[in-house]
């Protein structure tokens, strides 16, 4: 018995926990092509137990039980999306295809200049699905003392926040600047984008209200979290 999605093409460029949605639509037919970063999805070494077998080239592999379940049904390609050629082979990828499930970095794909619009272009009839897992931005507001900036190892003279406040005053911040004056940090395989830079309190006039409200509002539409770090800097009467 066939399924209802036999002979649906989905290129599915999810990662982790998110790679469910494309599993289910492989229980209903579809032909699913996991497109994998080099090294491979990283759910692949996570969680016990991790099972050992062959690969179809006679090879030992290993994967875990999760990687198992979620991908399970699915054909998969290795695809390094930073180099122009793997951008190349993708868009024939989405030519071919018919769905295109991504859960990559937010702004990750318009970087490479793989946009929606790019997206229709390859394959006019493409549906899109776009994932995104919890997406914090920390608003690193330090003035003095020890920053978290510092901690991350990020220069706390990257003038970010100040910059985006400035941008704001002038009705000029839209997400493009925001993505280009965050600094993105992967911790301990957790990854967030941070808005720093206030080493000295002679500066703390550029970020004074309203303009680091409209920043903080028009932050909060593009990630789930929004964590304003003021250090030893925000007297209750500057803010």
């Amino acid at each position: 018995m066939s399924g209802y999605l036999e002979g649906v093409r989905v290129l599915d460029c999810s990662i982790l926990g998110p790679g469910a949605l494309a599993g289910f639509l492989v229980d209903f037919g579809a032909e699913v092509i996991k497109v994998e970063p080099p090294g491979g999805d990283y759910v692949r070494a996570m969680t016990w137990p991790i099972v050992h077998d062959t690969a179809p080239d006679g090879s030992a592999r290993s994967n875990s039980l999760m990687h198992l379940h979620l991908n399970r049904g699915k054909k998969s390609v290795v695809v390094d999306l930073k180099s122009e050629e793997g951008t190349a082979v993708f868009a024939d990828l989405v030519a071919s295809g018919d769905v295109v499930v991504e859960g990559m970095r937010p702004g990750f794909l318009d970087k490479r200049g793989v946009t929606f619009e790019r997206l229709c272009e390859l394959n006019p009839s493409v549906v899109v699905c776009s994932l995104s897992g919890l997406t914090v931005v920390l608003c690193d507001l330090d003035t003095r003392g020890s920053s978290i900036a510092i901690a991350l190892n990020l220069l706390d003279d990257t003038p970010g926040f100040a910059a985006a406040c400035r941008l704001a005053g002038r009705g000029e911040l839209t997400a493009e600047e925001v993505a280009r004056l965050s600094a993105e940090v992967n911790q301990d395989g957790v990854r967030f984008s941070v808005l720093t830079g206030l080493p000295r309190a002679s500066r703390w006039a550029e970020v004074a209200p309203p303009k680091s409200r409209t920043v903080i509002a028009l932050l909060s539409t593009l990630f789930d979290v929004v964590i304003v770090d003021a250090g030893f800097g925000a007297e209750d009467n500057e803010w």
